[in-house]
């Protein structure tokens, strides 16, 4: 393409040198030859003072034809240097001043149409580069000061039943173990705003750099939603998995972990208490996945599709035992039904297939116009300011960073109190 462009310019300005030497040449050789003729047509006589000279002209007006149009070829010649130094000077001053931030329209020669409609677009999209970093700055500075101030409230409780405690020598047990159990809950409180502070702090200082090691992502899957299951039965959250069995990867296992973290927390935060939550691992074709993006909608592949009704999931047929290790988890079904050999999805990975992780749980609605905002940094959804809903607005744009770093894309798609996040790997 710069090529391209830079051929067209150069043959604009050469067509553009050729028709103005040309011009010049039949300007020079029409005067001189009109002069001709019309000199022919009087009589003149030696002893008249231009005869001499108009004779000397006509015997050397080849010579003098020549160096005429050598003179004019160093003029255009010059004007062209001048024209090219002139345009040269104009593409650096919009350079400058897009990348010092003036607004005004970029503005070249005519021959440079193609370079100006160029600066035109690099102006446009750095003036939305710079418009997306001031709002994520000021995001984050929003971000920095609700946190401060929310960090206030947790260590004045913690420091409130401290003394409490250490004051009054004569409180009951019962009122001894439960103001020790609020002021631990205020600091567990504390611990996560400092981390979420900390994580807001390095976020712009630090490059995300992988370290890739083969992994059986569905068993990987089942450790981490292992530790959610706590947070999801305290919600009364009824979660349905479906992991397809030994799905291998080759991914940082740490930031893949912190992706599946983001997503979990998201729906523990964001769910409605008492509704149901789907989460499937599964194998789809490369095909499969372009079909859905030229269809501009969510088509899932045969035998693994799953649609969850608004009050309660339909539960599939087969189930696999599981052994219950935790009172809280009772209410938290499994569903890993074995495919068949003529699954659509078959069970080895070659070139042409991916990964898709897809989670579904009923919360309030995300408009259309924020669905691609949630990947920002620092962007909230609750824009009231306290942080005890939500993190702090890097969760989803960490996580969306580190899938594109590994060749995959994520994306959310919410309607009718729905909201599904979809990863492609």
């Amino acid at each position: 393409m710069i090529h391209k462009n830079r051929d067209i310019v150069f043959r604009r300005l050469l067509l553009k040198s050729f028709v103005v030497i040309a011009i010049c040449f039949s300007i020079i050789i029409t005067v001189f030859l009109t002069a001709i003729y019309f000199c022919k047509q009087y009589i003149w006589y030696p002893d008249e003072i231009w005869y001499k000279r108009l004779k000397w002209i006509d015997y050397h007006k080849v010579e003098i034809v020549v160096i005429f149009m050598f003179i004019g070829a160093v003029l255009i010649t010059v004007y062209n240097c001048w024209r090219f130094a002139e345009g040269s000077e104009a593409i650096v001053g919009a350079i400058e001043g897009i990348y010092s931030g003036n607004t005004k329209e970029v503005v070249l020669p005519d021959e440079y149409r193609e370079v100006q409609e160029k600066l035109k677009l690099l102006q446009y999209e750095y003036e939305l580069r710079m418009k997306a970093v001031h709002e994520a700055n000021q995001r984050k500075n929003d971000m920095i000061m609700y946190m401060a101030h929310d960090l206030k409230t947790p260590l004045t409780s913690v420091i409130g039943y401290l003394e409490l405690l250490h004051c009054e020598k004569d409180l009951p047990m019962e009122a001894k173990d439960k103001y020790a159990e609020i002021a631990y809950a205020k600091s567990v409180r504390l611990e996560e705003l400092m981390n979420e502070f900390f994580d807001i702090t390095r976020y712009n200082f630090t490059q995300i750099i992988l370290h890739k090691e083969n992994v059986n992502l569905s068993i990987m899957l089942e450790q981490i939603l292992v530790e959610f299951y706590p947070q999801f039965y305290e919600k009364k959250l009824e979660v349905t998995v479906d992991i397809e069995k030994d799905i291998l990867y080759t991914c940082d296992v740490d930031k893949m972990e912190r992706v599946f973290d983001n997503l979990f927390k998201n729906i523990i935060n964001y769910s409605y208490a008492g509704t149901d939550v789907l989460i499937e691992l599964f194998r789809v074709s490369e095909e499969d996945k372009l079909k859905e993006e030229s269809e501009s909608e969510i088509t899932y592949v045969e035998d693994v599709s799953y649609t969850p009704k608004r009050n309660k999931l339909d539960r599939a047929n087969k189930k696999a035992d599981s052994k219950e290790n935790n009172k809280k988890t009772d209410s938290i079904k499994e569903n890993n039904n074995k495919k068949s050999d003529n699954n659509v999805v078959k069970n080895s990975i070659n070139r042409n297939s991916g990964i898709r992780l897809v989670t579904k749980n009923f919360g309030k609605t995300i408009p259309k116009e924020m669905q691609e905002h949630i990947f920002e940094q620092f962007f909230r959804m609750d824009s009231s300011r306290s942080t005890n809903v939500g993190g702090s607005g890097i969760g989803l744009a960490v996580s969306k960073e580190i899938v594109e770093l590994h060749g995959g894309k994520i994306r959310c798609e919410s309607e009718n109190e729905e909201i599904v996040f979809i990863v492609d790997l």
